[in-house]
């Protein structure tokens, strides 16, 4: 399996959607729509579950189609502070 390169303005637009949702099941659709493929949200959700940026309600990496499971719940502190510092002035 390929390795996909990090997207730090995928990583940026998912984190805006996660605060977004209001503890909600943030809505990935529009990311998909332009141009991000369901299997680049899902890496990169996985990424920020990694990286401490956000928390997961359900996270599977085993991969079985080549695709983890993920479902981010909410922000960490971290991804507050990752998003208030990318955030224009």
């Amino acid at each position: 399996m390929r390795a996909m390169k990090r997207d730090m303005d995928l990583v940026r637009k998912i984190l805006l959607q996660l605060q977004a949702s209001n503890g909600q099941q943030p809505d990935l659709q529009p990311l998909m729509d332009a141009g991000h493929s369901e299997r680049q949200w899902a890496e990169h959700c996985a990424l920020l579950v990694e990286a401490g940026l956000a928390e997961p309600l359900i996270y599977n990496n085993s991969e079985l189609d080549g695709t983890p499971l993920i479902i981010l719940s909410r922000l960490t502190w971290a991804g507050h502070d990752f998003i208030e510092a990318c955030s224009p002035v």
